[in-house]
C-alpha cells in the first residue's frame, strides 16, 4: 500500500508539473467530481443510482416456490453506487480544456429482488464493489472524426457477493450438493475511450475498449469450504482476463430528441469467465427432485443494452436523470449464479448519474 500510494503521489505531481509547463492556465480541484471520463449506461460495473423492474428468466436454482412453474417472473435490480471525487486537474489553452486528470473511489451495491414470489420476498444475492485510486486522463485531439481519448486505470477493485439468508437457507434444506460458492477477488482494470461527450449536450458517439485481470490467478475468481458444498464439483478458475467493448450514442437535435430530452443509445458486450461448477434445475418442482447440469469453465459473451433519454435543463452542462429500456442476454451476472449460462432480462431502468 505504501509503494502504491508513493506511486499516486509521483504521478499527481508530474501530471501536475507537465500540464501547467504547456497550458495557459491550470485548474486544481480537490473532492470535486471530474466532468470526463463517466461510465457508459451499459457498464455492468457502472457505479450510478439506478432501480430497473423487469421480467428475467426463471430457474427453480433462485426461486423458493413449489408452485412457480413461469418462464419468466418479475425481478427489481437495484444498484446504489457513488464515485467519490479526491483529485482533479485541467490544463486550459485557449480557453479550452485540453487536458484533464482525476482520481476517484468508485464504490457500488447491486441487489437482485424477487418481490413477486410467493412465501416470501428475498434478496436473491447481493454484490458489493469498490475501487482503489482510479485514475482518468482526457486528451482533446480534434483529429477529424476523433475528438478526444482518454484512458482509465484502476489498479485495484474488489467485489464479493452474498446470496440472501432465504436463499442460503433454502438450498440447504433441499440438500443441494452446493449451498454457498464464496465469491470474491480482486482485479485490475484498465480501458480507453475514444470520443468522450464530457458532458456536453451535443450529438456524440463514443466508443470503449477495457480489460479486466486478477491479481491473484491462482485463487480464482470464488472459492468454497467443505461445509458450504461438495468441494470435488467447484473446480478452481484458471482465465483470469475478461474484455469487453462498450458504445453509447447521444442525440439532443435529431428525432424524439432535444436539449431537455437527450436521446442515449448504451450497449455493452462483455467477453466473460462462466464460472466452472455446475448448476441444479428442478425436475419435479412440488417434491423437490433435482437434475445436475456439469458445467465448464470458459469465457461467454453478454450483451447488455439501454435505450431512453437523459433529461436536463437546457442550460445545463450535465444532465444527471435518465429513463431507459434495458434488454440483457447472456450468462446471469449476479454473484454465485455466474455459472449458470442462460439468463435474460427486459425491463425498465430509472437512473441517477453523478
Amino acid at each position: 500500500m505504501r509503494d502504491f500510494l508513493s506511486f499516486i503521489f509521483i504521478f499527481l505531481a508530474a501530471s501536475t508539473l507537465s500540464a501547467q509547463s504547456t497550458s495557459d492556465s491550470l485548474l486544481v480541484r480537490w473532492f470535486s467530481p471530474r466532468d470526463f471520463g463517466k461510465y457508459f449506461l451499459s457498464d455492468m460495473y457502472s457505479p450510478i443510482v439506478s432501480v430497473q423492474a423487469g421480467a428475467g428468466i426463471n430457474l427453480k436454482e433462485y426461486n423458493l416456490a413449489t408452485d412457480r412453474t413461469d418462464i419468466y417472473v418479475p425481478y427489481n435490480v437495484t444498484n446504489l453506487g457513488v464515485e467519490i471525487p479526491v483529485y482533479r486537474s485541467a490544463s486550459i489553452v485557449q480557453g479550452k480544456k485540453q487536458e484533464q486528470f482525476s482520481i476517484s473511489l468508485p464504490i457500488s451495491v447491486n441487489i437482485w429482488f424477487d418481490f413477486w414470489e410467493n412465501s416470501t420476498a428475498p434478496i436473491i444475492n447481493t454484490d458489493y464493489r469498490f475501487g482503489i485510486g482510479e485514475i482518468n486522463y482526457f486528451r482533446s485531439l480534434d483529429w477529424g472524426i476523433i475528438k478526444n481519448v482518454t484512458a482509465k486505470f484502476i489498479p485495484l477493485f474488489h467485489e464479493s457477493t452474498h446470496l440472501g439468508d432465504e436463499i442460503t437457507i433454502y438450498r440447504l434444506q433441499d440438500s443441494l450438493p452446493i449451498t454457498r460458492v464464496n465469491v470474491s477477488y480482486e482485479t485490475g482494470e484498465f480501458a480507453v475511450l475514444v470520443n468522450d461527450p464530457a458532458s456536453t449536450l451535443d450529438n456524440n458517439y463514443a466508443l470503449k475498449l477495457g480489460v479486466r485481470w486478477l491479481w491473484n490467478p491462482r485463487k480464482g475468481w470464488y472459492t468454497i469450504r467443505s461445509e458450504e458444498g461438495d468441494t470435488s464439483k467447484v473446480v478452481p478458475s484458471q482465465r483470469w482476463v475478461e474484455a469487453y467493448i462498450q458504445y453509447q450514442a447521444q442525440n439532443s437535435d435529431g428525432f424524439l430528441a432535444s436539449k431537455n430530452a437527450i436521446q442515449t443509445f448504451s450497449l455493452e458486450c462483455r467477453y466473460q469467465v462462466l464460472y466452472g461448477y455446475p448448476f441444479y434445475l428442478g425436475t419435479n418442482i412440488s417434491s423437490g427432485q433435482w437434475e445436475e447440469f456439469s458445467n465448464s469453465e470458459r469465457y461467454i459473451a453478454s450483451l447488455n443494452a439501454m435505450w431512453g433519454w437523459k433529461f436536463a435543463l437546457a442550460e445545463a452542462e450535465q444532465s444527471h436523470f435518465g429513463a431507459y429500456v434495458r434488454a440483457y442476454l447472456g450468462p446471469n451476472p449476479h454473484g454465485q449464479f455466474r455459472n449458470i449460462p442462460f439468463y435474460n432480462f427486459l425491463g425498465l431502468s430509472f437512473v441517477y448519474e453523478w
